[in-house]
């Protein structure tokens, strides 16, 4: 196979044939003025083939590569330099921690820029950015792209300027979130391989997957029942609006919830404000905003009892108890959420059997079984990544695991910890300074790991790009075992088969594209201009 390189290291890429073949396709629909979204499963080596393209455009202009961590542009930089036959300076990282005059100096000698989006957002702001010398512009992880992320600014840029765009991603999420992508973006095309292709099998490894369903007990049925009673009177006080059903009986933990999950709860936050906004004249109506917060916090509360951990529940108290405002005697407090809350006398049950837990060092199922199979795996020389939702969790799974003597460490974001620390502590997983790492969002995509034998998602992925972002994680170098941590008559059931349900909507909707492209090929093949024509011979 004969190949052609403008700026490539000759032999520091595998070149496989199906990247070569997607990196001219971009190319051809580049020609057009069409930008292209980039669709591969995780470890198939979405990145080499967007630095297969940008060998090319290097030739007629810079090229911006954005990662949405410090982290992973980093990352992305090193593995840039090391595939590159270009001067160090030519390759850089761009970042906040860069004086105004280095920065000015990078980004005046460098040919390919790796930055977080925020990084150049500001930059462009002072001035010292000018987007026009750039064309092409790689958003990697492109799914990240919400109307309030930095992403869909520097793409707007990007239109303005008329730079081709290509976003990289493992999972687009579903059809809505395609659309969003298509239109923050202006992708015109998509290039994507699924796992069934035969051609792609020889280059990922399967990923076991088991789901672990925990039944609760008697004591823990009795807590949630609790709560249930509680979230019952909200319910109906709101039920008095109109916006919601008033349900009639008792509602038991092993019924089928008929109760506002969280997320119709944000949904039904706009149409309350309607309603009070029509009833104004009414001076009671705002007390349905009170008995809302309630109501969420509650539904919040049954959450955190249900599947992450009777002590974070707990903590989740503390803090409603914060929020109490005394006005006169002793227990009597300003009419909020919080005070509503107090009053009512099944959470006070809920609240002393919590307290019961604590005492008696009772712990949440799934904290239990953690701890048994994380020790099996020690024992066992596997390397664990642990995910959970919250940095309340792992902080919690972190002290757990510890006094039963596994050598455990967190990374989280930077609200919690310094971008110099998270690279610590992966540089020491990585190289085998301890077998368990617990996680936050922070490393869902892109961070590669060399070696991880399990994943474990305590927490069930929010949604469908998290799972797949969070798989990625494992089995790059060889079978990779992942659990789901699946509390019986909770969130996390809803919750598991929502992420399935989102991924498989993915599939099919990216699968309708294709066959619509295939369709518009039939009526004209795109021409490509000289300056990015490959010499692939297949």
């Amino acid at each position: 196979m004969g190949k052609h390189w403008n700026y490539i290291r000759n032999g520091s890429l595998q070149e496989r044939s199906y990247q070569l073949r997607d990196c001219q396709e971009i190319l051809d629909r580049g020609a057009l003025g069409e930008n292209v979204g980039l669709v591969y499963p995780t470890g198939l080596g979405k990145t080499w083939t967007a630095f297969m393209v940008m060998d090319h455009y290097l030739s007629s202009g810079k090229v911006l590569f954005l990662a949405h961590t410090n982290a992973l542009a980093m990352q992305h930089c090193h593995d840039c330099q090391a595939t590159f036959n270009l001067p160090s300076e030519k390759i850089a990282l761009f970042n906040g921690r860069l004086g105004q005059k280095k920065r000015a100096l990078t980004m005046q000698q460098s040919l390919i820029v790796f930055a977080t989006p925020q990084t150049v957002v500001n930059a462009m702001r002072q001035g010292q950015v000018d987007l026009a010398e750039f064309s092409l512009v790689v958003f990697d992880e492109m799914h990240m792209a919400d109307k309030k992320y930095d992403y869909v600014v520097l793409a707007r840029e990007c239109r303005k300027y008329n730079i081709r765009v290509l976003g990289l991603t493992a999972s687009t999420g579903d059809a809505d979130k395609i659309e969003q992508i298509e239109l923050n973006y202006d992708l015109r095309w998509w290039v994507c391989h699924f796992t069934d292709e035969e051609e792609i099998k020889p280059y990922f490894f399967d990923k076991k997957q088991k789901r672990i369903i925990f039944e609760a007990n008697a004591d823990h049925l009795d807590g949630q029942n609790m709560l249930l009673d509680a979230i019952y009177t909200m319910h109906n006080a709101l039920a008095h609006t109109g916006l919601v059903p008033k349900i009639v009986g008792k509602v038991f933990s092993t019924d089928p919830s008929p109760f506002l999950r969280l997320t119709q709860l944000r949904d039904l936050r706009p149409r309350l404000n309607e309603y009070v906004k029509r009833n104004q004249a009414d001076r009671f109506a705002w007390n349905f905003h009170v008995y809302y917060a309630a109501y969420f916090h509650l539904a919040h509360l049954l959450y955190l009892y249900t599947t992450e951990s009777y002590e974070l529940a707990l903590q989740y108290i503390n803090f409603l108890a914060g929020k109490l405002i005394p006005v006169g005697g002793y227990g009597v407090y300003r009419f909020n959420a919080a005070s509503i809350i107090w009053k009512n006398e099944m959470f006070h049950r809920f609240r002393r059997l919590l307290l019961y837990f604590g005492q008696e060092r009772i712990l949440h199922p799934k904290t239990v079984a953690l701890k048994s199979l994380v020790l099996n795996f020690e024992i066992e020389r596997k390397r664990v990544l642990i995910f959970c939702n919250s940095k309340q969790s792992i902080d919690i799974l972190l002290r757990e695991l510890t006094s039963w003597g596994i050598k455990a460490r967190l990374i989280a974001g930077t609200k919690f910890m310094k971008v110099r620390e998270q690279e610590e502590q992966l540089a020491q997983f990585k190289n085998d300074e301890f077998p368990v790492l617990l996680a936050t969002s922070v490393i869902e995509a892109g961070i590669h790991v060399p070696k991880i034998d399990v994943l474990i998602n305590y927490s069930i992925p929010l949604t469908g790009i998290a799972h797949i972002q969070r798989g990625g994680r494992v089995g790059r170098t060889e079978v990779g075992l992942i659990y789901h941590f699946v509390m019986e008559n909770s969130g996390d059931e809803n919750m598991y088969y929502a992420m399935k349900a989102e991924n498989k909507s993915m599939v099919a909707q990216l699968r309708r594209r294709l066959l619509a492209q295939a369709d518009r090929l039939q009526g004209r093949r795109p021409t490509t201009t000289p300056n990015h024509q490959l010499s692939f011979q297949f």
